[in-house]
């Protein structure tokens, strides 16, 4: 089998939107689950009446509410106002929900109301932070004008020529597509354009492709993913849509009353049509280039560890900033020991080995931060791309929680003194929910023999931290 060839053919494993995973069991029971509610219940058709009116009164209270829901919570009937801030920062809880349970919200049939402080993008899904003037570890990527793919770039590393090197999988950026990847039939997902601005036979079905050489044709890296774009756009377009028939409703139905429409019913809907068509504007406009490939390694096994090698470099553009820091991670989903990501930045640096029983850290396109244990002993796996069973790392996610998932191939791995130790290759939520690493020094290595490029992990010299 020559695997110098662009592709080699062979029975595919991973799937290309769903890589290195394979699933077998529902996620657990969250902590807090919001069920749908009944629109024929009291509740609802209070809610209906009272809404307008619950509107108003927060407004004239100076509370920059951003989401007021309806819902069931826990199998409670929840009302959920969610809130950015008052305008001198400060407001008297009990006497608001007091207000409003004398007024809009009676116990009786509203037995919870639940605050919190958050700020939301009026389920535009414009999320911002895909959107930044700089991408750190773990944004999510893909391949200009694919679909079907995408995955995570890990982390940034430097040539001793000062480039910068995007490190994430091989099956990431060259893909093999099966038949579940198709959705050309699917109504419900956005056209990207005829004109496809990768070759051609990324689009071979059943397709191990080979390590990547330029003359293969150009591989064009895109952050974020063209379908994540494609599908924020046409969000946000849809919203600006119905936010202009609401608008209009409301002008149609004091129009026909002959009454005269007061500005602060209409003050709402403007300022969520301005909002949305603004970062519509921003959105449409942002530089989504992040790197072409430069190399892979297609996929091999190391003869003497007996590792999965799977990896990917394209080289990131001197036009768009990013750096190796990781931002601060909320307490809740952050365990005791990782107390230091709780500053603002944290800042990464260098790189070590695996250690059995040590606690791990990612930051992944898809899940963003997860906490592990990497396991005492190393797994058997059996990847059809191999060819051949490797023996690999796994880490178990803490306390039974998802460690990773489908989208988070290409992240990289971190122990406490967020050293970089490995690359997520791959992964099976079956009894344990289990992620398979490659040490990053491994990795290392086989780039600086495939390419001559001796990588060192950037230390975000030059940025203005």
């Amino acid at each position: 089998m020559n695997q110098d060839q662009p592709f080699y053919r062979a029975g595919a494993a991973r799937e290309v939107v769903n890589p290195g995973y394979f699933r077998s069991r529902p996620e657990p029971e969250p902590e807090y689950r919001w069920d749908p509610i009944s629109s024929t219940c009291p509740a609802s058709i209070t809610w209906e009446k009272n809404l307008d009116g619950m509107v108003e009164y927060l407004t004239q209270k100076g509370i920059a509410w951003t989401v007021l829901h309806l819902g069931v919570l826990n199998e409670v009937v929840t009302v959920a106002i969610l809130y950015e801030s008052t305008e001198d920062g400060v407001w008297d809880r009990q006497v608001i929900e007091q207000d409003l349970r004398n007024l809009y919200l009676p116990s009786e049939i509203f037995p919870q109301i639940k605050y919190s402080q958050a700020v939301v993008n009026k389920e535009a899904g414009g999320e911002a932070d895909k959107y930044g003037s700089e991408q750190s570890c773990g944004a999510r990527i893909g391949i200009k004008d694919l679909s079907w793919t995408a995955g995570t770039v890990g982390g940034y590393f430097e040539a001793e020529s000062g480039d910068l090197y995007g490190l994430t999988c091989h099956h990431v950026l060259l893909p093999t597509k099966n038949r579940r990847a198709l959705d050309d039939d699917d109504e419900s997902r956005p056209r990207l354009p005829l004109k496809k601005g990768y070759p051609e036979y990324l689009d071979s079905i059943g397709i191990h492709h080979a390590a990547f050489r330029p003359e293969n044709g150009t591989i064009e890296v895109v952050q974020p993913p063209s379908q994540d774009h494609a599908e924020t756009l046409r969000g946000l377009q849809v919203f600006i849509k119905r936010s202009e028939e609401g608008l209009e409703d409301i002008r149609t139905k004091y129009r026909m009353a002959d009454t005269l429409l007061p500005s602060s019913k209409t003050t709402m809907w403007e300022r969520r049509i301005e909002e949305a068509n603004g970062q519509l504007e921003v959105i449409s406009s942002y530089n989504r280039a992040f790197g072409v490939v430069v190399a892979s390694s297609g996929y091999k096994v190391d003869p003497k560890t007996q590792h999965s090698i799977d990896w990917a470099l394209f080289k990131i553009p001197s036009d768009r900033p990013v750096w190796n820091m990781l931002r601060l991670v909320e307490g809740k989903n952050r365990p005791g020991v990782w107390d230091s990501l709780s500053t603002d930045q944290v800042s990464l640096g260098g790189v070590a080995d695996p250690t059995e029983g040590e606690e791990v850290f990612k930051f992944g396109g898809t899940t963003g931060a997860t906490f592990g244990v990497v396991n005492g002993v190393k797994d058997s796996v059996n990847l059809r791309e191999n060819l051949r069973e490797t023996r690999e790392w796994c880490v178990l996610g803490r306390n039974g929680r998802t460690f990773s998932d489908a989208g988070d191939s290409g992240s990289l791995v971190f122990n406490q003194q967020f050293q970089v130790i490995g690359i997520i290759t791959a992964g099976c939520d079956y009894s344990g929910r289990l992620t398979y690493i490659t040490p990053i020094k491994l990795v290392l290595l086989d780039i600086q023999q495939s390419t001559g490029l001796r990588l060192s992990f950037w230390n975000n010299e030059g940025v203005n931290l």
